[in-house]
């Protein structure tokens, strides 16, 4: 268990470099909870809006030399491990530690000032992201059981409960007007934070997400897995309540009422209707909660900050000029650079192809169960081609596929390969002549029934090089790159949908042409794709505003991270200490 106390808190809980988890260890528990800075109260006011004087101070900031200790294991180490040198290391996380205090001093001050609200979706955001936290807390001591018990482990996909299990189709067209957003209205307070608490918590409704609750549905064996992973899952939190740090007198009775409270659940309900209270927990507020309201604040306090920015034409055209020689000056004289970019996960928008040899293809995945993969990929080691492909066949037949409905399975409505390629085909053979209104239609299908994540938002699809050089290996499974060869091999117009399926050892593929790269130069009026949701103006657009945004971000915090350090003296870091971490770690 003492392993996977520290896999679940050592990043969250900075004091958790006690228990051994981390790079280095310091034996004096007591030298480690010293303070190393303080950021003393800094009080602003001023009139908002709506004519109403306000006035903010902030808390006296103290900064434990165990929260440093953790950024170098968690962060410096890589540094540290890659030739910067110890004390340039720790000397910058320093500065990062108290630059973030003051970033959020000073959101709390525009909070204050009503110049940044908190709006219902960054709420339910943050809820979402405690429960995805606890969700994944669950999934690692789901795993320890079933290894424990030599038994097949379970994927992410397969224990997720506080978000769906697919993504939701978002139909981007026609373009709708972005919905006004609703405020939380509770009272403006010290860490502005009240809501966290007093508003209700979506998976607290038993009636609508009851059976989302581990333990509580499926099998037999599922409920006894979910049961006993909840009861291992209460023992490390509620163990490890003690070990928070910087906790006021208030909060920690509070968190000795939620671990009281917890317990009692467990004990007269069951441990399956502790998970919808866990996330409105002071105790998970302090384990999770305050970490994302603390991201929160400062991506709204630069939304504050860039609001008004925009990018003109004359900027865009600079930018797209600029990205097209330098590609023209790279990729002919660096293939392998174009490859590059071509095929990797970089994010460079291709604008120069100095040669067409790629297939964009996309594809709706219909896998096998986890237990026929592993038994094709035996069975393709002994049987020769002509016995293995029936094995494929005949996996293909035993196949269940279901509907994505509100991003689950739909059970009771199963359904063929077959069926759901018959729909595919019937689908997409109209729209043969229009690959705009094809695209569009086959992502949607994708939504409707593809299982393979890499492939949902994915605006191309996949690269698949058309012709291989003499010592290039494959990069995809050999099936499914010749189906997407056989779409240029056959003539098939782009918007097309591959004739017959494709089968590998992870399922069925019924596979879509996306595109290629014919096009030699990609002009700022042209579109990224066929389904023609946005030019390559737009994308060049959206990174010359990023460039920008960024800009403005980093001016305005050098200058008010100034002002507080040295106009204002709000920071006093102990510097010797730091030194003699410096020293323990080897510097």
């Amino acid at each position: 268990m003492k392993k996977l106390i520290c896999t679940l808190v050592s990043l969250i809980m900075s004091v958790s470099i006690l228990s051994g988890c981390n790079l280095f260890v310091h034996n004096y528990e007591r030298d480690y909870m010293r303070v190393i800075a303080t950021i003393e109260p800094i009080t602003e006011s001023g009139t908002r809006a709506d004519g109403t004087e306000w006035t903010y101070t902030s808390e006296k900031k103290q900064i434990r030399k165990t929260t440093l200790v953790s950024y170098v294991n968690s962060q410096g180490m890589t540094s540290i491990n890659a030739g910067l040198s110890v004390e340039n290391t720790v000397n910058n996380l320093m500065d990062q530690i108290v630059e973030m205090e003051l970033l959020l001093i000073e959101a709390d001050i525009r909070l204050e000032a009503g110049d940044i609200a908190w709006d219902m979706d960054a709420i339910d955001e943050i809820k979402h992201s405690v429960y995805s936290s606890i969700d994944t807390d669950l999934f690692t001591i789901y795993n320890q059981i079933l290894d424990e018990r030599d038994e097949q482990l379970l994927t992410e996909a397969q224990t997720s409960t506080s978000e769906t299990t697919y993504p939701l189709f978002a139909n981007d067209y026609p373009e709708t007007e972005e919905n006004e957003k609703v405020y939380y209205t509770g009272e403006l307070g010290q860490y502005h934070d009240e809501w966290y608490l007093d508003t209700s918590w979506y998976i607290e409704d038993e009636a609508k997400y009851g059976n989302r609750y581990p333990g509580y549905h499926g099998s037999i064996k599922e409920k006894s897995l979910g049961r006993e992973a909840m009861k291992r899952l209460i023992t490390v939190y509620t163990s490890n309540a003690d070990l928070l740090i910087d906790l006021t007198d208030e909060e920690k009775e509070q968190v000795k009422a939620d671990v009281a409270l917890i317990k009692k659940v467990e004990k007269e309900q069951g441990a399956e209707f502790v998970y919808p209270i866990l996330g409105r927990t002071t105790l998970i507020k302090k384990l999770y909660g305050d970490g994302f309201i603390r991201e929160k604040k400062v991506a709204m306090l630069e939304e504050m900050i860039t609001e008004g920015i925009t990018a003109s034409k004359e900027e865009v055209t600079q930018k797209y000029n600029s990205k097209l020689d330098s590609q023209k000056m790279s990729y002919d004289t660096n293939i392998d650079a174009y490859h590059s970019a071509v095929t990797g996960d970089d994010g460079v928008t291709v604008l120069y192809n100095p040669a067409d040899h790629y297939i964009y293809v996309k594809h709706i995945l219909l896998p096998f169960s986890a237990e026929k993969q592993d038994e094709l990929k035996e069975l393709e080691k002994t049987l020769s081609p002509s016995a293995y492909e029936r094995a494929l066949q005949e996996a293909v037949e035993q196949t269940i596929v279901y509907e994505h409905v509100n991003g689950e399975d739909n059970t009771a409505n199963p359904k063929t390969v077959e069926q759901v390629f018959n729909e595919v085909v019937a689908a997409m053979n109209p729209l043969a002549a229009n690959a705009k209104q094809a695209e569009r239609k086959f992502n949607e299908l994708i939504y409707k029934y593809n299982t393979d994540p890499g492939i949902f938002a994915n605006d191309l699809g996949y690269a698949v090089k058309y012709k291989l050089d003499a010592d290039e290996e494959e990069t995809y499974m050999q099936a499914f790159a010749d189906g997407a060869r056989e779409f240029r091999d056959n003539g098939y117009s782009i918007g097309a949908v591959l004739d017959n399926y494709v089968i590998t050892p992870y399922g069925v593929h019924i596979m879509y042409y996306a595109g290629n790269t014919s096009k030699k130069v990609a002009g700022l009026s042209d579109y990224q794709t066929a389904g023609q949701y946005k030019t390559i103006y737009d994308i060049i657009e959206a990174e010359v505003l990023e460039s920008k945004k960024e800009s403005a971000i980093t001016n305005w915090q050098d200058t008010r991270i100034y002002y507080y350090k040295n106009t204002a003296n709000k920071v006093n870091v102990k510097t010797k200490m730091v030194k003699d971490l410096i020293k323990e770690i080897g510097g």
